[in-house]
């Protein structure tokens, strides 16, 4: 799966988990005081561990993009450089053998 595509599912987790949560924390809960307090707490802390994970990977999955957008960038400079170079081979090979082949029948004697 291409990294900018994990990038947004990872994107959409986060956003699809905060709702939830909010709404979940908000209801009142079955349990009595601080067994529903202790509850809840150890249910945010798991859920803000998750948050953390997510958030690492998104941050590692960011830095695998750029790493890739600059080893693209450098390759399309690379390919850039090789076509002015045989342009310019082919230029000196033209000048060379006295220019194109359709210029060189031009000059060559008519029967």
């Amino acid at each position: 799966m291409p990294t900018a595509q994990r990038l947004g599912q990872v994107g959409l987790l986060l956003a699809a988990l905060v709702g939830p949560v909010r709404a979940w924390a908000s209801q009142p809960s079955a349990l009595s005081g601080a067994t529903a307090v202790a509850a809840a707490r150890a249910s945010l802390q798991r859920i803000d561990h998750r948050l953390t994970q997510h958030r690492v990977e998104v941050r590692r999955l960011q830095r695998d993009i750029a790493r890739q957008q600059a080893r693209s960038q450098q390759a399309s400079a690379r390919l850039r450089e090789q076509d002015r170079q045989i342009a310019e081979l082919q230029r000196q090979l033209q000048a060379q053998h006295g220019g194109t082949p359709a210029q060189r029948g031009a000059k060559a004697p008519q029967p």
